[in-house]
């Protein structure tokens, strides 16, 4: 909210914005570790390393291509645990 509203506390907006993103995808990710989800865990840890990497860090090609590839692996890793429940659930409906 604090880019929002072009306040700035600490370092840049753009770094602001990047440490909220990843404090909440780490929440996410913590929470499901704790509910031993861990493919959720996992993807959700994923997707916020990707960010980081991809808007947080320089735009070198090493943090492109480990970025880009960490969030291919998170959004992977949650979409088979989505499909899992989805398929546990039409199964439940028969």
């Amino acid at each position: 909210m604090a880019a929002w509203a072009d306040w700035v506390f600490l370092g840049s907006q753009t770094g602001q914005t990047v440490a909220g993103v990843v404090l909440a995808l780490g929440g996410f990710a913590a929470s499901n570790a704790l509910q031993r989800r861990r493919m959720l865990a996992g993807g959700w840890a994923s997707l916020g390393g990707a960010i980081a990497l991809l808007v947080g860090l320089s735009s070198q090609t090493w943090t492109v291509g480990a970025g880009g590839a960490l969030g291919l692996i998170g959004i992977g890793l949650i979409g088979v645990e989505f499909a899992r429940r989805l398929g546990r659930q039409s199964a439940r409906r028969r």
